[in-house]
């Protein structure tokens, strides 16, 4: 559905899905039990506080974005719907961060604005050697527990908020606004296993007197997610159940460094979630064997490290696919996408 302004007359556009149509047409009728609000064609950004012409302008930018019409593909549904919150006290809401800090060794840093997947340890060797030489942060080998993962930092960033235990406990802990649990959603065409941290691992916690890591996460610590099954509102997609680490990075109490050494979020922090994928059948071949078809189906062949990295750095060819993972917090349904490139040596 879709509300179209009209010169001040409120029209509801609605269209019935695929799964809609079908069901009617069988002649089971069709009885709406349940609907969901989304704002996916807004951008908050243009909220304009310091506008020239006064407050009643802040949002005129906001108001005048053209509404996304009615669609009946699942897939191009609402991919971030609005949430509704019983607890008035609410102030702050938690949002994700990515954390490319290399403190504990094992947070993936991204190239070119994409998380690098290796789909075999042939590729992962020779990256290891070429483009990521210096830069070990940015090498993800699918599957493995050795090599980086990509990590997130779910948290309230406002430096308007002390980060410290008190304001964790204020804002986010005594609130119900802690998220322990996540959803992560991958295309199942190319990514079949999502690897993230367990129930019970270690947090993620500094020393307030020396400001060193006392507890934290690293890949090794990852286990095999368990898979939900199908995507409701995105084609090939799949659900998988992943934990993730307490965050317990606060300002240190004496020490001369600031907590930003180890966290990227201004305020107290929630969570510390941490993620590796293992990759579908076939993608995983070496160069000598047989080239899946899925990549010349959905990605780019035989290409040079410029164009597969951006940058000229050796002589061997890749293949490769993009696709995004959804990363969402089941309590305050704060979400993300995850950038992907998964990539094979090719010669």
């Amino acid at each position: 559905m879709a509300f179209l302004d009209n010169s001040g007359d409120i029209i509801l556009d609605a269209v019935l899905t695929e799964t809609g149509r079908k069901l009617l047409s069988s002649g089971g009728g069709i009885r709406i039990s349940k609907f969901a609000l989304g704002d996916d064609e807004i951008n908050y950004g243009l909220f304009d506080k310091n506008h020239p012409s006064g407050s009643a302008y802040y949002d005129l930018e906001i108001l005048q974005t053209p509404v996304f019409e009615a669609v009946s593909q699942i897939n191009a549904n609402i991919n971030y719907g609005l949430l509704t919150f019983a607890n008035k006290s609410i102030m702050y809401m938690p949002e994700f961060v990515q954390n490319t800090k290399d403190n504990a060794g094992g947070f993936a840093m991204p190239h070119q604005k994409l998380y690098y997947l290796a789909a075999n340890e042939e590729t992962a060797a020779a990256l290891r050697a070429g483009i990521f030489n210096t830069n070990p942060q940015k090498l993800i080998v699918a599957g493995a527990t050795n090599t980086a993962a990509v990590t997130y930092e779910l948290g309230i960033n406002s430096s308007e908020i002390s980060k410290n235990s008190t304001t964790k406990s204020q804002y986010i802990t005594n609130i119900g606004m802690t998220d322990n649990n996540f959803s992560v959603s991958v295309n199942g065409l190319f990514l079949d296993l999502v690897m993230a941290l367990p129930s019970n691992g270690p947090s993620y916690k500094n020393d307030l007197t020396t400001n060193s890591l006392a507890s934290y996460p690293s890949p090794a610590n990852l286990v095999n997610a368990a898979e939900r099954g199908k995507s409701k509102n995105r084609v090939n997609y799949r659900d998988f159940s992943a934990a993730a680490a307490q965050n317990e990075i606060f300002e240190p109490n004496g020490a001369s460094t600031t907590a930003s050494t180890f966290s990227v979020i201004s305020g107290p922090g929630s969570s510390l979630v941490m993620l590796n994928f293992g990759i579908a059948a076939g993608l995983q071949h070496t160069k000598d064997g047989t080239r899946d078809r899925k990549y010349t189906q959905y990605g780019k062949v035989g290409q040079t490290a410029k164009q597969t990295f951006g940058d000229a750095v050796g002589s061997e060819t890749y293949d490769f696919i993009d696709t995004t993972v959804y990363l969402s917090a089941n309590t305050t349904g704060a979400q993300i996408s995850i950038p992907v490139r998964i990539v094979r040596r090719a010669s």
